[in-house]
């Protein structure tokens, strides 16, 4: 099946507010505890590419007491409800939310410890944006974990799967649906081992990656940079 990313900004109000809004617990406490087999002891400073209203930030701000967490995302709407969120749980001396669109967002720091993605993939028309922020502001020990949609196989395979799913939140216009099993997902977890110079020929970082195990529901891959 052909690969047709969504729009890149989710920045129309009633958009941001019915992302915001909807119950992503199941799947984001799932991205969190699948982090936490990978690297069960993360410190220092994260950064979530494509936070949006910053759900998983802050589920990972409550996980990793020891981590703080810089969020970026380049739709001001959704960014504004993640405001409000770290400030409702106090999280403000742990969690910023930086307005920035990748490529070339300035964010508060050169270089991360963890870098954390969540379903940024299928938004970004040149999917190696995401690699070649996460080769500028990653270093060698980095911990990276992205997950995202797995692409069906056919229009009809992807038909049936969003079949009688019903929307979860809703405002106007814009319904959020919420995808669980058995509509897969992947994951690519890795450590940074080399961090090609920035003319490099090669535009991904390179990877470390370590096994992952076959029992899961999601497509799974597990490294170090």
């Amino acid at each position: 099946m052909e690969r047709i990313p969504e729009s890149e900004l989710m920045d129309e109000a009633a958009q941001a507010l019915a992302y915001a809004r909807a119950d992503f617990a199941e799947p984001h406490d799932r991205f969190v505890e699948l982090f936490r087999q990978r690297f069960p002891a993360p410190s220092g400073c994260v950064l979530d590419l494509g936070c949006g209203p910053g759900d998983i930030t802050l589920r990972f701000a409550h996980a990793f007491p020891d981590c703080t967490l810089h969020g970026v995302d380049g739709a001001a709407a959704m960014l504004r409800h993640g405001a409000a969120a770290v400030r409702a749980v106090a999280l403000d001396d742990r969690v910023r939310l930086v307005h920035g669109y990748l490529p070339g967002a300035e964010l508060p720091q050169s270089h991360y410890d963890t870098i954390i993605s969540n379903s940024l993939l299928h938004h970004l028309a040149d999917p190696m944006v995401l690699w070649q922020t996460v080769r500028r502001h990653g270093r060698p020990g980095t911990a990276v974990f992205v997950m995202d949609l797995m692409r069906p196989p056919s229009r009809a395979a992807a038909s049936r799967a969003m079949a009688g799913i019903r929307p979860l939140a809703s405002n106007l216009s814009w319904s959020i649906k919420v995808i669980r099993p058995p509509c897969r997902g992947a994951a690519c977890c890795a450590r940074l081992s080399t961090v090609p110079d920035v003319g490099a020929a090669c535009c991904a970082p390179t990877f470390k990656f370590l096994p992952a195990p076959h029992d899961r529901a999601d497509s799974l891959c597990t490294a170090r940079w």
